[in-house]
């Protein structure tokens, strides 16, 4: 009967026992729930990526779409190549090259705030000098800068002075002279 009986020492020993199993179960499930956990905030983390790739994206192709409109077009490449025809002209065209630099101040802010990745931020910026390739959007950016934040100013000065300005085919004429010389390189570099 001594044996079927267990000292205090004895159930001591076995709450020790138990007690340390309840807390390495409890650690083991805390891991799990940590790694689950972990999983989810990358995942949230994704998932705000996509939204703000979709809504830059969507904001890009709005504001490409507007350009699109003839009368918009029109007065877009007629400004944008120093042949303004009117003050209103002038104010249509800073309208659209403001809402172009709110786009890029918007992916210039998402960038600081970590949110876009480099590789989105360095098309952000090959936009941006593809812009200030242009005269127009030269002054512009010149005449509107001080409405945007001082980082994003500075950050779009460097790339304009980065960038040099580019003739941009004002007329039909122009244009289709431009487009025929470029066919006649791209023929010279297929028969050489």
């Amino acid at each position: 009967m001594a044996g079927a009986t267990m000292s205090l020492s004895d159930l001591a020993s076995l709450g020790s026992f138990v007690s340390g199993a309840a807390v390495l179960g409890s650690l083991v499930l805390l891991y799990f729930q940590l790694r689950q956990l972990t999983g989810q905030v990358r995942q949230a983390e994704r998932n705000q990526q996509g939204a703000l790739r979709q809504g830059r994206a969507s904001g890009l192709m709005e504001w490409n779409l507007r350009l699109s409109d003839p009368l918009v077009a029109d007065v877009n490449l007629r400004v944008a190549s120093g042949k303004a025809k009117s003050p209103s002209e002038i104010g249509q065209f800073m309208a659209i090259a403001r809402a172009g630099f709110q786009l890029y101040e918007d992916s210039f802010d998402q960038h600081e705030a970590g949110l876009m990745t480099e590789q989105a931020f360095a098309s952000f910026e090959r936009n941006a000098a593809s812009s200030f390739s242009v005269p127009g959007y030269r002054v512009a950016w010149i005449a509107i800068r001080d409405m945007f934040g001082a980082r994003f100013a500075a950050h779009m000065d460097r790339i304009m002075a980065e960038t040099a300005p580019r003739v941009v085919p004002g007329t039909i004429e122009q244009w289709n002279a431009a487009v025929a010389a470029e066919i006649a390189s791209a023929s010279q570099r297929s028969s050489g």
